[in-house]
């Protein structure tokens, strides 16, 4: 999702405006664009090519700055921006008919321009930010819920498919370490860097990680020590050792893990790679694989001593 094709600058929506004689553009309607109080807008800045993928006439041939250019927009009213860009009036509404509208419409106004109060595109602006805030706020919270709905099902086949339940004899370790320190004990300089996008990432999702990992440890925490050693033993298989503090190689190791850790239906769907190396990165950030801190080995000798 991009919201660059959003962008407006201020001399276009001026231009607009002034060019619309306060009118929708839609032919026949006499629909208002700023209210009689002559500050409240009530009009909308349409796109003649869509702002983005899936909208009514998309073309990705052209770029978010062209979508967001004059020549792309016109004002309609609610009901007519809502006519327009509804996908089922695709075919009515071409581009070469709006773009008819939008130029017989302008060069009616072009010698009585409309006058636009500063007041009028300071409000559109902050309109356009508002939405542009909700649109983004809605779409990070679809991405989570994508993403949950990718783990449910990754933890289902992990479980089904994966996982020893016999071989989970080990207490499930929680003493969390500090990451960044984890990552400079167990990469090269060169590889640090990629690593630390890696884990940048990992952090936004990581409560996602945590809900699953704690729920299913008050339902069933034989599984969750049996995912554990599952990721241990991929972890040693790819490294070629047979200690699971050894050093990492190449950070690839979360990758070739997580792919182990699916289907071979999804090992190529990048959102499931991606969902399931969280949950590798979550068992590297509590200490289960790579090298320790001398504060985690402190840590585990004193539980083994209690």
């Amino acid at each position: 999702m991009s919201n660059k094709s959003r962008y407006y600058k201020a001399p276009t929506k001026k231009r607009l405006f002034m060019l619309s004689g306060n009118q929708c553009a839609f032919p026949e309607c006499t629909n208002k664009l700023i209210a009689d109080d002559g500050i409240t807008v009530i009009g909308q800045i349409a796109h003649i090519q869509a702002a983005n993928k899936g909208g009514a006439r998309y073309y990705p041939e052209i770029s978010d700055k062209k979508r967001a250019d004059f020549p792309n927009l016109m004002l309609l009213c609610y009901e007519h921006h809502k006519t327009i860009d509804n996908k089922e009036n695709e075919g009515k509404y071409s581009i070469k008919l709006l773009k008819k509208w939008k130029a017989e419409h302008e060069a009616k106004y072009e010698k009585d321009k409309f006058n636009v109060p500063d007041t009028v595109i300071e409000q559109i602006t902050a309109q356009l930010e508002n939405y542009l805030k909700n649109l983004t706020e809605k779409f990070i919270e679809a991405t989570f819920e994508a993403n949950r709905t990718i783990l449910d099902e990754i933890f289902d086949y992990i479980y089904k498919e994966k996982i020893d339940l016999e071989k989970a004899e080990r207490k499930f370790e929680a003493d969390g370490i500090k990451i960044a320190k984890k990552i400079r004990i167990n990469f090269e300089g060169n590889q640090q860097k990629r690593v630390n996008q890696l884990i940048s990432n990992y952090l936004k999702y990581e409560y996602i990680i945590r809900e699953f990992i704690e729920i299913e440890k008050l339902e069933n925490p034989l599984r969750i020590d049996g995912l554990r050693d599952k990721i241990q033993d991929l972890y040693c298989n790819i490294q070629n050792t047979e200690n699971t503090e050894t050093r990492i190689k190449n950070f690839n190791v979360f990758t070739e893990i997580a792919k182990e850790l699916l289907h071979i239906n999804k090992q190529h769907n990048t959102s499931y790679i991606f969902n399931a190396k969280l949950i590798v990165l979550y068992f590297f950030e509590f200490c289960d694989i790579g090298k320790k801190t001398d504060e985690e080995t402190n840590n585990k000798q004193l539980t083994l001593d209690l």
